[in-house]
């Protein structure tokens, strides 16, 4: 079982990886514990859990320009959550996901910082092909905002800072136990408030709320209150079914001189001292959808141009990124196998979508299906593996593309970096996998060039594919290995 997202205090949770890059986790005391409260008449959940999730970044990345400054660390918050309103044009209503992308771009543009970090939008679907992939790839890179739909009615955004994942039946779908988000909700970020209290006496209900606004607030040096929440994709629903579901005991914190809350506003007593009080329900509902916060120049839609074109030939295309006629990349990369069999997984490069290679050691150009294809793939793989990471023009990091196939053959979720650097090749940097399996066979993404003329891979949206690695497609369930991949940097570019 694998975690991404964040080094997490006082949650028993383990796995091969605790970060979303290994050599980068972002602590969770990091983030910050700015409490919604009454803002926007009770509607500032996203601006406030975006930034309680810049707070986590701009600390990590040693960026203080992520925030709106403060005379103290709170100030800053309030200052923040504000901007972010403006920029997303939070109302009393909430915050319209049309503003999401526009707004967070907006706010990073203010604070100049719009060429170091960028966000992305994906909205959930029962029907969307890659919600699986999309999620892991969403915090391979950062934290997540979740934005969710009550089935109470209304709806609500949460910090989210770690992922944990196992796909145990390895189908690409996020089954009942097999996902945990950890979340920050800003209802309640933490369970020490100071101050905690105010007084309104004299003050009119509309100056008390703006008082307790400006007053409450985390104690220094609080701890997060992390909450393990488990989504999964309900197919059992009629309507929409496999969109992502969520069900937790969630807590708010409201005056203690609250006696109703009708069509979401709260009702007050004349008690003077407004002190906190928590109140508490569960909370189930579906997840809209989630915004990925990201330190990256890489365009938010670089998945689009790199992504296989049709589900079942699986070729990732980086010529758009060549550069001095090379491309070097380094990816975060989720493995998962469940087989009978061990399988080694490679890559190896080809001249076109079709799958044509040049054997290296006859020079000929051979497509799928002609006699020597095989044995010519799986020297290009070996080639493959063997190619520096780094190309000569940016900075070599090591010896050798990281090997694969030692992540492989575990029977268990594995996440880490891989990189890799490659030369044009006819103007074109395309690559594809390969899988040798313990049985002796070796599959391409090409039914003419295996032995048993059939298409062993199936592409899962993203970079993400499925293999089914028995002869003759066996059960054809195509879960024996999966892959996710998520760009981190290309080219030097991060």
């Amino acid at each position: 079982m694998g975690i991404f997202g964040l080094s997490l205090p006082d949650l028993e949770i383990s796995g091969d990886f605790d970060t979303y890059r290994p050599e980068q986790p972002i602590p969770a005391d990091l983030y910050g514990l700015l409490p919604q409260l009454q803002w926007y008449g009770g509607s500032a959940c996203f601006p406030t859990a975006v930034t309680n999730a810049l707070a986590g970044m701009a600390a990590w990345h040693e960026t203080p320009e992520l925030l709106v400054s403060g005379t103290d660390r709170h100030n800053g918050l309030l200052n923040t959550r504000l901007a972010l309103g403006d920029a997303l044009e939070t109302t009393p209503g909430g915050t319209n996901s049309d503003n999401y992308l526009s707004g967070i771009h907006h706010y990073f543009s203010d604070r100049g910082v719009a060429n170091d970090f960028s966000a992305s939008w994906n909205p959930n679907s029962g029907t969307q092909l890659n919600v699986f992939s999309e999620l892991v790839a969403a915090f391979a890179k950062g934290p997540v905002v979740f934005h969710d739909d009550y089935t109470s009615g209304g709806g609500h955004a949460l910090t989210g800072i770690g992922l944990e994942l196992n796909d145990s039946n390895n189908n690409m779908r996020i089954d009942r136990g097999e996902a945990y988000a950890v979340i920050i909700d800003p209802l309640n970020p933490t369970k020490t408030y100071s101050p905690d209290a105010i007084n309104r006496a004299g003050l009119t209900e509309a100056e008390a709320i703006d008082l307790w606004n400006t007053t409450i607030q985390a104690r220094p040096n609080a701890e997060p209150f992390l909450q393990r929440v488990e989504i999964y994709q309900d197919f059992d629903r009629t309507e929409n079914p496999g969109i992502l579901t969520f069900n937790y005991d969630q807590t708010a914190i409201l005056p203690s001189a609250t006696i109703d809350i009708a069509n979401g506003q709260p009702q007050f007593n004349t008690d003077e001292i407004w002190s906190t009080k928590e109140f508490s329900g569960g909370k189930e509902g579906s997840l809209y959808g989630f915004v990925g916060l990201q330190r990256s120049e890489l365009p938010d839609n670089l998945n689009n141009s790199i992504q296989p074109t049709d589900r079942e030939t699986v070729v990732f295309n980086f010529t758009n990124f060549i550069t001095n006629n090379q491309v070097a990349v380094d990816l975060f990369s989720y493995f998962n196998e469940s087989s009978e069999f061990s399988n080694d997984l490679s890559f190896y490069q080809v001249a076109d979508t079709q799958g044509s290679v040049f054997d290296p050691i006859s020079g000929a150009r051979l497509s799928p299906g002609d006699a020597g294809y095989r044995e010519a793939a799986l020297v290009l793989a070996q080639i493959f593996e063997a190619a520096p990471k780094l190309a000569q023009t940016f900075e070599v990091r090591d010896s050798s593309n990281d090997d694969l196939s030692g992540r492989i053959s575990q029977d268990a979720a594995q996440m880490g970096s891989f990189s890799f650097a490659i030369e044009a090749l006819d103007d074109t940097a395309l690559i594809a996998p390969l899988v040798t399996t313990s049985a002796g066979d070796t599959w391409t993404p090409f039914a003419e060039a295996n032995r048993d003329g059939l298409n062993h891979f199936q592409w899962a949206g993203g970079l993400s594919f499925q293999v089914e690695d028995q002869f003759g497609l066996g059960d054809g369930d195509f879960n024996d290995l999966q892959a996710v991949f998520t760009p981190l940097e290309i080219n030097g570019i991060a």
